[in-house]
């Protein structure tokens, strides 16, 4: 069972103390991760960070593995190197897009949702983990779409939910 403890805090306005169990999810190591055979990011920033049973993978855009922005390729090209990407970053943990427990997708034209829904089921299966869709006037290098995440490193020994 995961390590739980007692919260304790007191009510602002009345002073009452109330008291809750919190899961210790987020219990340490903190641990920035490198994805292996893929370039440094551009940025201050980890492709991955661990924490506890959680990883989270930073925004991932459609940019190849040689550094090269996709912006002139058709959409479906875009979202599936993004996925790609994501993949990528999971793997580094030993994980698969089936420990995603959270999706964000930021998209610059909202008219491509259907399109991106279509091609994104595809990709994760039968598998649904929580996600937003935000649209957003411009992504960097006049890209289509970026995608972050978190994921569980428990693995469910059912499978995918």
């Amino acid at each position: 069972m995961r390590n739980v403890s007692e919260q304790r805090r007191t009510h602002g306005r009345t002073g009452a103390v109330y008291s809750y169990l919190m899961p210790s999810v987020l219990d340490g190591p903190f641990e920035a991760g490198d994805v292996h055979g893929s370039r440094p990011p551009a940025g201050h920033y980890s492709p991955t960070f661990a924490v506890g049973d959680l990883v989270f993978v930073s925004g991932q855009l459609p940019i190849d593995r040689n550094g090269v922005p996709l912006a002139d390729r058709p959409f479906a090209e875009q979202v599936a190197q993004v996925l790609e990407n994501v993949r990528i970053c999971l793997e580094s943990r030993g994980l698969t897009p089936h420990h995603l427990a959270q999706v964000r997708v930021y998209v610059s034209d909202i008219d491509r949702w259907p399109e991106f829904d279509a091609l994104y089921a595809q990709w994760i299966g039968d598998h649904r983990p929580a996600r937003a869709v935000v649209p957003v006037p411009v992504l960097h290098h006049g890209l289509a779409l970026e995608i972050e995440a978190v994921a569980s490193g428990r693995v469910n020994p059912d499978g995918p939910m």
